[in-house]
């Protein structure tokens, strides 16, 4: 197996558990979101003030949390089915 190969599938599957659980925390815990983010972005750069971070619980972030985490498992999903083969190709 070449080792583009492993490092594709490995960047792949990195970022859709990273958009799954992202999106997972954003939809249903947005509270336990807003700690997730802050322990891989210092607030202190990036205005500790944010208007967003009041309305994190609205309609529209649990939407925008719904569609990362159906990204994230359509990207884990199609890198089981390049994994396995397609079934037309066997």
């Amino acid at each position: 197996m070449p080792i583009r190969l492993i490092l594709g599938s490995l960047a792949v599957f990195l970022m859709g558990s990273l958009l799954v659980t992202y999106g997972g925390l954003l939809a249903f815990r947005p509270d336990r979101f807003l700690r997730f983010h802050d322990t891989f972005i210092d607030r202190s750069k990036w205005n500790p003030s944010a208007d967003w971070r009041n309305h994190i619980g609205e309609r529209e972030y649990k939407a925008l949390g719904l569609l990362f985490c159906a990204f994230g498992l359509f990207l884990l999903g199609y890198l089981i089915f390049v994994g396995l083969g397609s079934p037309d190709s066997k």
